[in-house]
């Protein structure tokens, strides 16, 4: 009992320096923790913003699908509102594209002016009286979209997520 009673002060600071190693070794383990939990949380984003262009994706060219049938049927205020849905569409999709998509975000930025011209030529036409002479143009300007809008729609099926 002398013995503990000499070196009471050691066996304190060795329980210290002892408990002090697991505190380093708890915050360590909790780190790595915080950063797997982080990552986790940034894949879980990514899949969801992929998940949601991809639907929004189908949701524009199914739009553009539509906009063909109204234009051959010479149904310029149906098609102009949908003209307005899609621009609506491209506008969310770009919005939460990841900044770091800068090709897909191109794409769909010129798609959007795209649409946007074609909007504006089918109100002059109207406003002139003779929308129905471009559907033609009208046309072939919206398979250029579509098309653009389905091969990105590819990449990102076709993507390691």
């Amino acid at each position: 009992m002398d013995y503990l009673a000499d070196n009471w002060g050691s066996f304190v600071g060795a329980l210290g320096a002892l408990l002090s190693a697991f505190g380093v070794v708890y915050a360590y383990l909790a780190r790595r923790a915080a950063k797997s939990a982080e990552a986790a949380s940034r894949e879980a984003r990514q899949a969801i913003a992929q998940t949601l262009t991809a639907a929004d994706l189908q949701r524009a060219v199914d739009c553009i699908q539509r906009l063909h049938l109204y234009q051959r049927q010479r149904e310029w205020g149906a098609a102009v509102e949908l003209y307005h849905n899609l621009r609506q569409i491209l506008n969310d999709i770009l919005a939460y594209l990841p900044e770091s998509e800068e090709s897909s975000r191109q794409t769909i930025a010129d798609a959007v002016s795209e649409i946007t011209d074609l909007l504006r030529d089918i109100n002059r036409r109207e406003t002139s009286g003779s929308p129905d002479d471009a559907v033609g143009y009208l046309t072939d300007s919206l398979i250029i979209v579509q098309e653009k809008l389905e091969e990105m729609a590819s990449r990102l099926r076709f993507s390691s997520s």
